[in-house]
């Protein structure tokens, strides 16, 4: 597994880079998702909150070629359209930027 993260905000992504180093994983940050990779077996992690208008359908279409991925959405928990878009997608739910680095070493240390 790897864990990747669509984060803009680099304290954000320090946290994240940190429980990847903690469980021994790999980490790339990226800025778009023009930058998703192609490895089969990847945590994306990525802040619903700062995207794009064309963000939720390229996610959506990068995840269905990757069954063995997950995508984990984090962003403000008072943003209801944001919560209701990521549902809308099929990929909700978005967790509060508070729980984010919890819930990743979660799902990190759980797959392993």
């Amino acid at each position: 597994m790897t864990v990747v993260a669509l984060v803009g905000d680099l304290i954000t992504a320090s946290r994240i880079a940190s429980v990847a180093e903690r469980e021994r994983v790999p980490f790339s940050r990226i800025d778009s998702p023009d930058q998703l990779p192609t490895d089969a077996d990847v945590l994306l992690v990525v802040d619903w909150g700062a995207r794009e208008a064309d963000w939720g359908q390229r996610i959506l279409e990068w995840s269905a070629a990757r069954p063995a991925s997950q995508c984990l959405l984090f962003g403000p928990h008072v943003d209801r359209q944001g919560h209701a878009d990521a549902r809308g997608l099929g990929l909700g739910p978005v967790v509060a930027r508070s729980a984010v680095v919890q819930k990743i070493t979660d799902l990190v240390s759980g797959r392993r």
